[in-house]
């Protein structure tokens, strides 16, 4: 599986956690280290952005209008849905943690999916 690393803002004076983010569409593995104020929202957007440097920003553009980016926490092979306005620390996360963004349909651009959650 590669591994790659982009940079995400934390000073080195700040306590900080060692996150994984496991990225499915190329089995590729990204490392990073930040705060555990971190806000879940702002951690996924700052991922998102890594994400779409280079050859995939146009596919990253094309799946940000029709899904909503949702971070996930892979813990003994159960995935936990971590809430945007938590805090990495809030939400229990510490270091070493494994994540993974997951893509829930845009109501408005859904029309028929099987997956779809009930209204």
């Amino acid at each position: 599986m590669p591994s790659s690393q982009f940079n995400l803002p934390n000073r080195q004076s700040d306590p900080h956690i060692d996150i994984t983010l496991l990225c499915h569409s190329d089995n590729s593995e990204y490392h990073f280290s930040v705060s555990p104020h971190l806000p879940i929202g702002e951690l996924l957007e700052q991922a998102l952005e890594g994400l779409a440097q280079g050859d995939n920003a146009e596919r990253m553009r094309q799946l940000r209008d029709n899904y909503e980016p949702v971070l996930e926490l892979l813990i003994d092979n159960e995935v936990i849905e971590l809430k945007n306005n938590q805090t990495l620390a809030k939400a229990g996360i510490r270091t070493n943690a494994t994540c993974q963004i997951a893509a829930r349909p845009l109501k408005e651009k859904l029309m028929f999916c099987r997956y779809a959650n009930p209204a």
